[in-house]
């Protein structure tokens, strides 16, 4: 079975075509060869019947020649004479004429008889005054009508003869004789000597009384009849008193054979037309035989040409289809060269066409992808740059932590120290001195707080420019998934007329019957083709389902990171108008330093008013931290975001990647 499906479509077909020749022409040549055997069987019987027709047709002429020639003779005016008693006419001249009248190949002997019966002239010596007054055919004869007898065996001779006699009439229509003659049974038989039925059927005769009065082999002449058959016909009463005629079957020393039969009333005989059974029926077995040979030979011939033809109709069939394999293999440079104008040319052309449609689809594809590949290799760079910014930006953070949490642990000693100023007053000197330095370093640290803040508040800006790109070109990269999901439906659109025109082509197929058959072979190829395409599409498809997915998602990170970053723009502001109210409040500071410098003895005094300016420095302090605290917890979400970015831009490489590498399998 295997190696079946792996033959060519020519091959089956020839195979099919030649079965069905064989088994319909073997059959015709059965049912010819029967009918034709009966026909010639029925044709062979009736071919006997119309030759022993035929045959007693003959004796009946050959009868009724030898009735009109005697009735010809019983006319004559000699005989006439010579019955009458005219003394001018002898019985040595009617003698004489009797055997100059007749053939004496065919005639034993002529013969005149009297009123009485009793030859009184005759064309033989020896039968002068022989008395036929007894026989039965003279005497009616006698009694004024022409007659025959039956097959008898001559006394003088020996052999078998039959006797016409005609009466000789006066003017007064009065018997006054007879004239006659007798006729060997061989001149009736004389044309079986060259006769043959089928090669070799032959006729005998046979009387009355069962002997054989003519065969073919002279041997069984006068010899009594041996077929039981044909004796039991003859013993039956009057059997040869009318027309009888059949067939009978019979064996004679082991071989068997048919016969057709029909009595000559005239002479009291049966003719016999006998042939061998088996001769019979070989001849119609050989003419079937021939028909069946010539059958064979018909099949022998047909079956070459066939495949010729076929395989030649079909050759295209094999281009298209092992285009096809190449085709599947991804090689779209494949063009069938088929110059044929029939079904075959134009599947062909309609194949080109499809393969060239494919082909610029797959071109445009892979513009759109490569363009799609170098977007994605710009947001990954852009994504690269983000990440180390958005990494300095956390380093940023970190110190702005770190120096926050100083600058608090500052302000709280420095609160303590005044807390106990009531205390210390003799050592407020030497504390302001102090205080005047660590105010110095407070407002040393908060410029260079608000210095980095700065610097935060431009990554920040510049972030935010970062990510208005980002959003652009994701917009971008929505816009071309959008563009390929168009490009995939055309081509899955495409690939469904492609199989609705398999379909139609497997429809047409079946309306051929059998010689459309090899259609129903290219259009499943053909759909198969299709359902591949449809399936790659299907991936392709997916694909960019997958990456349109992740680039919504990446656009909604970044929309969720601009947001972000607005936040920590206006924490950055809100920190910075916070340092500047910070270094505002330490310049004051110094300058009361400088006035307890210069004015000792007023600290008392303003004991309260630096109290309340150091719960005013405690609240901002607080703030700040606050502050700093939300702008961590941003950039650390923002870092976050960014590193998840980073996750789906490498996604987005992967699925650039898979998707190139799908569209490179084909050679356009």
């Amino acid at each position: 079975m295997h190696l079946i499906k792996e033959r060519s479509i020519a091959s089956k077909i020839i195979t099919v075509i030649s079965l069905i020749l064989i088994v319909i022409m073997l059959l015709s040549s059965s049912i010819i060869y029967l009918l034709v055997y009966q026909r010639m069987l029925n044709t062979n019987k009736d071919n006997m019947k119309t030759v022993i027709q035929q045959v007693y047709k003959n004796f009946e002429s050959m009868i009724e020649l030898q009735i009109n020639d005697t009735e010809k003779y019983a006319n004559n005016k000699d005989i006439y004479d010579f019955l009458a008693n005219k003394t001018d006419v002898s019985k040595d001249s009617i003698s004489k004429l009797l055997g100059n009248s007749f053939q004496k190949e065919t005639t034993e002997h002529a013969f005149v008889t009297n009123s009485k019966g009793i030859i009184i002239a005759d064309s033989s010596d020896q039968y002068i005054n022989y008395d036929y007054s007894k026989d039965q055919y003279v005497i009616q004869a006698l009694s004024g009508s022409t007659t025959m007898s039956g097959v008898y065996t001559s006394a003088e001779t020996g052999k078998t003869v039959v006797t016409f006699v005609s009466p000789v009439k006066d003017n007064q229509d009065k018997v006054i004789g007879t004239i006659g003659k007798s006729i060997y049974t061989d001149y009736f038989s004389k044309g079986f000597n060259n006769f043959s039925f089928m090669n070799k059927g032959y006729i005998f005769v046979v009387d009355s009384s069962g002997n054989i009065i003519y065969h073919p082999q002279k041997y069984y002449i006068n010899k009594k009849n041996s077929i039981a058959e044909l004796q039991a016909l003859i013993s039956k009463s009057n059997s040869t008193s009318s027309v009888n005629s059949g067939s009978l079957s019979y064996e004679e020393k082991d071989v068997k054979y048919i016969a057709q039969y029909i009595s000559v009333p005239e002479i009291k005989s049966y003719v016999i037309l006998t042939i061998d059974n088996n001769e019979f029926l070989n001849e119609s077995k050989i003419t079937g035989g021939m028909i069946i040979i010539s059958t064979i030979i018909c099949i022998l011939l047909m079956i070459p040409l066939l495949y010729y033809f076929i395989n030649k109709i079909l050759r295209p069939m094999k281009v298209v289809s092992n285009n096809a394999i190449e085709i599947s293999k991804g090689n779209l440079r494949i063009l069938n060269q088929i110059k044929s104008k029939d079904e075959i040319g134009k599947l062909a052309n309609s194949f080109n066409i499809m393969v060239n449609s494919i082909s610029n689809l797959i071109g445009d594809l892979k513009y759109v992808t490569q363009d799609l590949v170098i977007i994605s290799e710009t947001i990954n760079n852009d994504q690269n740059i983000n990440l180390a910014n958005m990494a300095a930006i956390n380093g940023s953070s970190e110190k702005i932590k770190i120096d926050t949490l100083d600058v608090n642990e500052a302000i709280q000693e420095s609160f303590e120290h005044f807390k106990n100023i009531l205390d210390r007053t003799n050592h407020i000197e030497k504390m302001s001195m102090d205080m005047e330095g660590v105010v110095k370093e407070i407002h040393i640290t908060n410029k260079t707080a608000i210095g980095t803040v700065n610097n935060l508040k431009d990554t920040n800006m510049e972030a935010n420019k970062n990510f208005d790109a980002s959003a652009k070109i994701f917009n971008e990269l929505i816009a071309n998934v959008k563009e390929i999901g168009d490009i995939t439906n055309i081509v899955t659109n495409i690939s469904k007329q492609t199989n609705i025109l398999s379909i139609n082509a497997s429809i047409e197929a079946a309306k051929a019957g059998e010689t459309g058959a090899g259609f129903s072979v290219v259009a499943d190829e053909i759909k198969k083709l299709s359902n591949g395409i449809e399936m790659q599409m299907e991936k392709i498809n997916g694909i960019v389902k997958n990456i349109d997915l992740n680039i919504y998602h990446s656009s909604k990170y970044i929309e969720q990171m601009n947001k972000l970053s607005t936040k920590e723009a206006e924490a950055v502001e809100n920190t910075i108008d916070e340092y500047k109210r910070a270094i505002s409040a330490t310049e004051r500071i110094i300058n009361q330093i400088y006035s307890i410098i210069d004015g000792i003895h007023s600290l008392n005094e303003e004991n309260n008013k630096v109290e309340s300016k150091l719960d005013s420095v405690l609240n901002i302090c607080s703030g700040f931290k606050k502050s700093v605290g939300q702008v961590d917890e941003i950039i650390q979400n923002h870092y976050t975001e960014t590193q998840n970015m980073e996750k789906l831009t490498q996604k987005l490489q992967y699925s650039m990647d898979s998707l190139n590498n799908s569209i490179n399998k084909f050679m356009i």
